[in-house]
């Protein structure tokens, strides 16, 4: 069968503008130029149009980029920055200082005022008078910082050195949850009457031999 000149114009097309080209072309190309379009033929070209459209929105979703979940926003830290570090890193964060203090409250079993002075010109978020995280008139503060660098330089000095040492030295492996430490008393070893020692010595003998 000949094409007519817009018949071969459209068949230049791709995908969907194919597709379009056609299914306006078909209702209008009749017997021009020596074209005859049969009724059989019409139906084989809308079928071919819709095909090409299926196969055109197809290619187009194939070739549209993924759309990628926004990524999350960093918490922001509700801690204010450290202004009078001394012993600790002075690059640490409100944050991380913060999570550092909840431990040590949990090793000595003690609350934030130990350590820091009450500021009653404050009121915290609790509805309570603020801390004074700068403050240094506390002598337990001075305390916690000697505690720190004698439990840091142990860690460094020596624990590191250890082979296969593995757990580091912490607050809480001395204190257990108390401010003072407990002295270590070894439980006394269980001393057995020596007739309890020969009634076992004689079952045990039975056992292994029951005849």
């Amino acid at each position: 069968m000949a094409l007519c000149e817009e018949c071969r114009a459209i068949a230049a097309l791709r995908g969907i503008r194919l597709a379009r080209a056609l299914a306006t072309h078909l209702d209008g190309c009749g017997n021009s130029g020596g074209v005859t379009v049969t009724v059989r033929q019409t139906h084989a070209w809308w079928t071919v149009a819709a095909l090409m459209i299926a196969i055109g929105a197809w290619a187009l979703a194939a070739q549209a980029p993924a759309v990628q979940p926004a990524a999350p926003k960093p918490e922001q830290s509700t801690y204010p920055a450290p202004t009078n570090l001394q012993v600790l890193a002075k690059t640490m964060t409100g944050q991380q200082v913060h999570e550092l203090m909840e431990e040590w409250s949990r090793d000595l079993g003690t609350q934030c005022d130990a350590c820091h002075t009450v500021d009653r010109t404050r009121m915290g978020a609790d509805g309570r008078p603020a801390l004074n995280y700068a403050d240094d008139q506390k002598d337990m503060k001075q305390v916690s910082r000697m505690m720190y660098t004698m439990m840091d330089q142990m860690n460094t000095s020596y624990v590191a050195k250890v082979h296969g040492a593995g757990v580091a030295v912490s607050c809480g492996m001395c204190h257990r949850g108390e401010v003072g430490a407990e002295p270590y008393a070894p439980q006394k070893p269980v001393v057995l009457p020596e007739s309890e020692i020969r009634a076992v010595s004689r079952a045990a003998a039975c056992a292994d031999d029951p005849e």
